[in-house]
């Protein structure tokens, strides 16, 4: 999963992504289970490879929320996504930011965060969404016996 592969037993490579594009996933989990509302944003860089410092003038170009199911590669993110979350048992809010490779067409996974994307935090009434469904989801589940 992602742009890190194992190449031997101490050593890791990993890839440059050449591509504008890049999505990111806001989302919520219980206990590593992935709730359905998911926040998703898009952004159009203006360089093929964004270099944090270098051209951050790059990232402003914002194509902006959109619905997780309109996203390019939607179902590869969403497994990923839920091999991550089901695998680290993970609980609480998050973010994965990825780009699809040109070369085999796949995702890559720039990183995961444990915490929701800056993009969401600036846009309350889209986090409050999400924070509605994990309370909504928490308490069906604590509910439960």
């Amino acid at each position: 999963i992602g742009i890190v592969q194992r190449v031997g037993k101490d050593f890791l490579v990993q890839d440059a992504i050449v591509s504008k594009e890049e999505f990111t996933h806001n989302f919520a989990a219980i206990n590593g289970r992935l709730l359905r509302h998911q926040e998703c944003f898009q952004v159009t860089m203006t360089d093929d490879v964004f270099v944090k410092g270098k051209n951050d003038a790059g990232i402003r170009n914002s194509s902006g929320f959109v619905r997780c199911q309109d996203q390019p590669h939607r179902e590869q993110a969403s497994e990923v996504l839920h091999t991550i979350v089901n695998h680290s048992c993970y609980h609480g809010f998050g973010c994965m930011q990825y780009k699809i490779s040109p070369d085999d067409g796949l995702i890559k996974v720039i990183e995961v965060n444990p915490r929701v994307c800056g993009a969401l935090n600036r846009k309350t009434d889209r986090f409050a969404l999400l924070i509605k469904a994990y309370v909504a989801q928490y308490l069906l589940l604590a509910s439960q016996p």
